[in-house]
């Protein structure tokens, strides 16, 4: 009888043990179950985020483009815009310096005129008085 009941005993203790490693595999499935929602979750969360930052990227990559584009048309106007008065400023310089030359002129013809006056009031005096 000390056979039979060490064999009830033993299939008892099979029996609790088979139990116990099936709460255990139970337990474990359920982790890995969780664990496995909270990867999935995290990928998701991580799609999503990674999208968005793609998205800024992009638009922040258009934004840089459009700023470029227009600091070189800026750029691009200024130096035109540079060259045009340059020109100007040296058309006025010519200009002035013509102006410079031929008021020199005038004057020169205006004293001559004078000095040609004065002689013949001189000559004119002189012939009165005669």
């Amino acid at each position: 009888t000390d056979a039979y009941a060490e064999i009830a005993n033993m299939k008892k203790s099979k029996s609790i043990f088979e139990q116990q490693m099936h709460a255990d595999y139970q337990q474990l499935s359920e982790q890995l179950q969780m664990k496995t929602s909270e990867i999935d979750a995290l990928k998701k969360g991580y799609a999503t985020t990674n999208s968005q930052v793609q998205q800024q990227l992009t638009q922040l990559q258009e934004e840089t483009y459009e700023s470029r584009q227009r600091l070189e048309d800026s750029h691009k106007s200024l130096s035109t815009r540079t060259d045009q008065l340059q020109t100007k400023v040296q058309e006025v310089e010519s200009q002035v310096q013509e102006t410079g030359v031929q008021t020199q002129m005038m004057k020169r013809e205006y004293n001559e005129a004078i000095s040609n006056l004065a002689a013949n009031m001189t000559s004119w005096n002189d012939s009165y008085s005669e």
